[in-house]
């Protein structure tokens, strides 16, 4: 699990992706883009930004900080950013024509982004937009933070030869020669997808994915599904402790509340609104743990008999020490509730008996139940009473 989530942070790290010639030291800087927007927040001094995508804020982007609410939101339009005027705006290729038509008739010196095909143009590009901004040591250090991460991964991924295969939803796989394709050779890992006949990217069946057998799959999860929190209050559930559902508002709410506050919370469906609902609560903090990054915050709650942790980002909880760490002894409560695929090394043993409850979202293990429309009938587990017998087929070399 560790190592998915270095893959996860390597590939969040390598969306950065612009390119321009420099300019006068700090311009004034719009972004059209979000990829564009954490460059400018990374290298950019606060007075330099004058304007962020309207997706700057947007919660379901894991990069997303407290930095990004302090700045003015673009409508995505010409008009908006006319009016700023800017010494350079950015934007991507991928962005609206008319509004980059109109910016460049206008004289504005218009950065347009094309979209990287490997870590080494992302590299060059972050030195790029350093020189933009008027800050390449910063650059510097963005590309070195990259650089180690990539170290790590490859670091633990040395002599494993692990295959690896990226999934999206609906089953669409990036393949060898993709983006995320480039990340995975970078870090030392296979992508299965070649196995697959996938070079830039397309779909694969669930039966095809299951037939490659990769070592690992690398999903996007959105972690805020509130389920399982629903039915342990619907079921009066007591001296349960459920760590934990990833809430930024919630969490945000129960640091300005304080410890002892009594609040109404909504909880879940932050990051994936689409996919599924929130819980309204009333809830009292019982913990906070101490955090001057506020993306780092993890409060306690109690909602009724269920205490609850909300976290600012995804984050596991897979050893003792993430629960004491926030005043709770897990061995005190009749039911622990993790969102994990397996029970740790040291929650097993905790676990008389084990149980897993398979939920909704993007990696879904509920096969049975979810919509198929592509396998061959009759197909295992979709015909529960479905009789096979093996039969041997001789290929054409064995009769050679």
């Amino acid at each position: 699990m560790s190592r998915r989530r270095l893959l996860r942070s390597i590939a969040a790290a390598a969306l950065l992706m612009p390119a321009a010639p420099s300019l006068a030291a700090s311009p004034r800087v719009v972004s059209m883009n979000v990829c564009t927007d954490q460059l400018l927040l990374a290298l950019a001094d606060p007075g330099q930004i004058l304007g962020l995508s309207r997706f700057s804020r947007d919660a379901r982007q894991g990069w997303v900080g407290e930095g990004a609410r302090n700045f003015p939101i673009l409508s995505g339009g010409a008009e908006d950013i006319l009016v700023l005027k800017p010494e350079v705006v950015t934007a991507s290729q991928y962005d609206k024509r008319s509004t980059r038509d109109l910016l460049k008739a206008n004289g504005i010196n218009l950065v347009e982004l094309p979209l990287p095909r490997s870590l080494g143009e992302v590299r060059e590009q972050i030195r790029e937009m350093g020189q933009i901004a008027g800050h390449p040591e910063r650059a510097a250090a963005e590309i070195a933070r990259l650089d180690a991460a990539i170290a790590g991964a490859r670091q633990v991924a040395a002599g494993r030869h692990f295959r690896v295969l990226p999934l999206s939803r609906r089953g669409w796989v990036p393949g060898r020669d993709s983006f995320v394709g480039a990340i995975l050779a970078e870090a030392g890992l296979a992508n299965a997808a070649g196995d697959l006949g996938v070079d830039f990217g397309g779909f694969a069946s669930l039966e095809a994915i299951v037939s490659v057998k990769p070592d690992f799959l690398v999903v996007s999860d959105a972690g805020d599904r509130a389920e399982i929190l629903e039915a342990l209050l619907r079921y009066k559930v007591q001296n349960a402790v459920f760590a934990g559902i990833t809430d930024r508002p919630a969490t945000d709410a129960c640091y300005s509340a304080g410890v002892g506050a009594a609040l109404p919370l909504s909880i879940g469906a932050t990051l994936d609104p689409l996919g599924s609902k929130p819980v309204k609560v009333h809830a009292k903090v019982v913990f906070l743990l101490p955090a001057p990054n506020p993306r780092q915050r993890e409060a306690v709650v109690q909602i009724d008999g269920v205490t609850l942790v909300l976290t600012s980002v995804r984050r596991p909880y897979h050893d003792i020490v993430d629960f004491t760490r926030l005043g709770l002894q897990p061995t005190s409560y009749k039911l622990i509730v993790v969102k994990s695929g397996y029970l740790s090394p040291e929650l097993a043993p905790l676990a008389n008996p084990s149980l897993m409850a398979l939920s909704d979202g993007a990696i879904n293990q509920d096969i049975v139940h979810l919509p198929v429309n592509r396998y061959r009938p009759p197909s295992y587990p979709f015909v529960a009473d479905l009789k096979f017998a093996p039969r041997a087929v001789r290929s054409a070399r064995s009769r050679t």
